[in-house]
């Protein structure tokens, strides 16, 4: 890492004390500096792309951030989740699996949030059977007891669904 990539790091540290003291104004401007000085620094752009999305409801902002940030550094895991969801949010429900099946590679992704995406992306796109093959294997790799108890339920949810396809009374 260059002195200035580490300088650039310890910026970006501070964009998280901001935010985390609600200083949202002051933390985007000094990320805005960052990008200006270094627009390849992928990581910068990730909290771009979350400050877009999460703070603007910006999606296309936020999906063009995620983008860039994939594109300079695909290891940062904090991208892929945050990214699957404004794309299911903009309805490239494709794409949106996509980021979040290669999310699954990355260190230090949740895997099981990644696979309830691309379950909720699925569903959506009403393939069902695949669906619920999503959310039993985020079930199965989930640690946490809610998010467990989120699966269960869509689980339960699209064989719901499947059933009322077969028996003809959905479309």
């Amino acid at each position: 890492m260059t002195r200035i990539d580490a300088s650039m790091q310890h910026e970006l540290a501070r964009v998280d004390a901001l935010w985390n003291q609600e200083m949202y104004e002051e933390g985007l401007n000094l990320l805005e500096s960052i990008i200006s000085r270094e627009p390849g620094f992928g990581k910068a752009h990730a909290y771009m792309g979350w400050y877009a999305y999460a703070k603007t409801g910006d999606f296309k902002t936020a999906a063009n951030h995620y983008r860039l940030a994939m594109k300079f550094n695909g290891e940062f895991a904090g991208i892929y989740p945050n990214y699957a969801i404004v794309l299911f949010e903009l309805r490239e429900f494709q794409s949106s699996i996509e980021v979040a099946r290669k999310g699954l590679n990355i260190a230090g992704t949740d895997r099981a949030q990644l696979m309830g995406m691309v379950g909720r992306a699925l569903e959506t796109m009403r393939e069902l059977r695949s669906a619920r093959t999503a959310y039993r294997e985020a079930f199965l790799i989930a640690e946490d007891h809610d998010y467990m108890n989120a699966m269960r339920a869509s689980m339960e949810r699209v064989r719901r669904k499947r059933r009322m396809v077969f028996y003809g009374l959905l479309n």
